[in-house]
């Protein structure tokens, strides 16, 4: 038996779930029937590492073939490992495997440069310059693989976009052909390498882990600003909500003390034949603005929507948003601002570029369809309108500006759910959005279905 190999197998292993140890366990899927299929994911998750152990007990040809079987091998176990010891998702246990296959690769081809070389771990060896060589590079690994894992914000990591799977691709490229270059260098004989072929590989692949870390830091950085913007947002639209209700209790109770005294002075002006309809407008212009305080069962929602509502207001739309958000309680804060803020500002942006007043209307629906929270937007718009598959084109042009389409869809993507938009035959501009309800929440409600509300 290969001990040496055996021993760099568990090393290696061990190296592994200390890369993933600042990524948590996801617990959300912890409900009635599904601890069983979380433990049969999590068995096949450990057991799948037993597939790389024939790479450590057989030596590889070399080859192009070889290497390439190997990478997939290795982002395999470790996709699985995380999908099932994690329970991410297979997109994201799919990436996360990636990045943890180049932190172990540039490892390794940085110890099979030519001057190098001679130091990495060596079967069956046992003079005391190879145990030097294999002290130094387990290491390296611990160090590079610390150095990684810890400033990767791997648990920040939601989703995958294009660019992710852009960059990773390059990367892999990159770490690819160091690896298959320098093996065919290592069967040339011996000889004086100038240390270019030493140096400028190693420069490479710190590049390389340099480029991944750079790039997760700033879309962290990135996120955590959105983070801070939406709280702002939320901190104000709760406020508002609370002053706005303060204020109309208030108003209420005045006009409520008052409305003896204005009947009084109507009858009177209705009496001596005056002008009536001018004081009746001026008591409903009064009691007016109660109109824009959205009652939907959530404090920030209704603090927003009203938000929305007055500011539509003064562009003469009509903001129509009377539902039952009592559903949505599973959706963070954020993304409750996120969605609605962003629809309701495109919608605002579109309507205000229609001519005819009588058309600035918004309309904006939810209610839960088949397990699914589905909320709707629909608004008139004016012009010509691109779709791209199944959103519209991102265009200053366009009546919709791609504004907060993104954000949108990062928080809908969240929740696993999806957002599609179409034009109907009256030229109403629809974006929906389908959040799937937890199975807690179903649970919890099964009585409380309910068809959307206009």
């Amino acid at each position: 038996m290969d001990v040496p190999q055996l021993f760099r197998y568990m090393f290696d292993l061990l190296m592994m779930y200390w890369f993933f140890v600042p990524l948590k366990k996801k617990t959300q899927e912890d409900v009635p029937g599904k601890e069983k299929e979380n433990l049969v994911r999590e068995i096949a998750g450990y057991g799948s590492l037993l597939l790389l152990l024939p790479i450590y007990l057989y030596a590889g040809s070399g080859s192009l073939f070889s290497m390439l079987w190997r990478f997939l091998l290795r982002v395999l176990v470790y996709s699985c490992w995380v999908f099932g010891a994690k329970r991410t998702d297979f997109r994201l246990s799919l990436y996360l495997g990636i990045l943890c296959w180049l932190a172990f690769t540039s490892e390794n081809n940085i110890f099979l440069t030519p001057q190098l070389s001679g130091l990495r771990w060596i079967r069956q060896s046992q003079s005391v310059g190879s145990t030097f060589g294999n002290v130094a590079e387990l290491l390296l690994e611990a160090g590079l693989i610390t150095l990684v894992s810890r400033l990767v914000p791997l648990a920040a990591i939601e989703r995958v976009p294009k660019s992710r799977w852009i960059l990773s691709a390059a990367l892999i490229g990159c770490a690819l052909y160091v690896k298959m270059t320098l093996k065919l260098l290592s069967m040339v004989p011996s000889g004086q390498y100038p240390t270019e072929l030493t140096s400028y590989p190693i420069l490479m692949q710190l590049l390389s882990i340099t480029a991944m870390i750079l790039f997760e830091r700033y879309l962290y950085n990135r996120k955590i600003r959105e983070e801070v913007r939406l709280n702002e947002a939320i901190n104000h639209y709760r406020y508002e909500n609370a002053v706005a209700h303060l204020k109309a209790d208030e108003d209420v109770k005045r006009i409520h003390h008052d409305m003896k005294n204005h009947l009084i002075v109507l009858q009177n002006l209705i009496d001596s034949n005056e002008n009536a309809a001018a004081y009746v407008q001026n008591l409903m212009e009064e009691i007016s603005g109660y109109g824009n305080l959205a009652e939907t069962g959530n404090p920030l929602l209704n603090g927003l929507i009203s938000e929305k509502i007055y500011q539509a207001s003064r562009f003469q739309i009509d903001i129509n948003a009377c539902f039952d958000f009592s559903e949505g309680d599973f959706i963070d804060a954020m993304d409750v601002c996120a969605i609605f803020g962003n629809a309701l500002d495109n919608a605002i942006e579109a309507s205000k570029k229609v001519k005819d007043p009588e058309k600035r209307s918004i309309l904006v629906k939810c209610g839960r369809i088949s397990g699914n929270l589905v909320i709707t937007f629909r608004n008139y718009f004016e012009g010509d309108l691109t779709l791209k598959g199944t959103l519209p084109v991102s265009s200053k042009q366009g009546h919709l500006h791609g504004i907060g389409l993104s954000s949108i869809r990062r928080s809908v993507e969240k929740y696993g759910g999806s957002m599609a938009a179409q034009c109907d035959p009256y030229h109403n501009f629809v974006l929906t959005v389908a959040l799937p309800i937890p199975e807690t929440e179903q649970l919890q409600k099964p009585q409380t279905s309910k068809k959307p509300q206009s």
